[in-house]
């Protein structure tokens, strides 16, 4: 229903902006090539800990399961660098997820999910503070043509395109992920 000064069309466009948002810087994220120009902005930014990180968890959760070896020393490795005490590149992240994260590591309960908290916060600041920062700075956003996502192959609709917001999350982020699902739901970003 649009009402006659257009509150509920334009709250439908913002919608569709917000949707939009989310996918593009998705979708930069996972192809080096739009991605570069926007890390090589966080540098000189002095925050290029975030997509470092944010690229960090995606090799993380890549590692098959038949290889924990790996994937617990990859896990140590993100940890000391992005939340150890003294880490080169602390991320900005609560408080009871940082303590959820070093809890798990001191454990060496080293799951697929261990980072997806961490990394979904890291998401929203790249999308909301960062890549703001870099269009008003001149960076170019690159546009995504409907058809065939170029990294998987499949079509792009925000349904196909939003896997990053379908993260199941382990049973000690339950909280935060309820939190931030309610949170998304209000804007149109997580399916009902």
């Amino acid at each position: 229903m649009v009402m006659a000064n257009g509150d509920s069309e334009t709250r439908s466009n913002s919608n569709q902006t917000s949707d939009r948002i989310c996918t593009d810087v998705e979708r930069i994220l996972h192809n080096e090539s739009y991605r570069k120009p926007f890390q090589q902005f966080l540098e000189q930014q002095f925050c290029a800990e975030n997509i470092n990180f944010y690229m960090a968890v995606e090799d993380y959760r890549s590692i098959p399961d038949s290889d924990l070896e790996k994937r617990a020393e990859v896990g140590r490795e993100i940890f000391e660098r992005y939340f150890a005490p003294n880490s080169i590149e602390p991320v900005n992240i609560d408080n009871s997820t940082s303590k959820s994260i070093r809890d798990a590591v001191m454990s060496g309960d080293f799951t697929p999910q261990l980072y997806d908290v961490a990394q979904y916060q890291i998401f929203h600041l790249l999308k909301y503070d960062c890549w703001p920062r870099y269009l008003r700075a001149g960076g170019i956003a690159p546009t995504f043509d409907d058809g065939v996502d170029e990294i998987s192959g499949t079509p792009t609709t925000s349904e196909s395109t939003s896997r990053f917001y379908k993260i199941t999350f382990t049973k000690f982020n339950e909280g935060i992920s309820s939190h931030y699902e309610k949170w998304d739901n209000i804007f149109g970003y997580v399916e009902a």
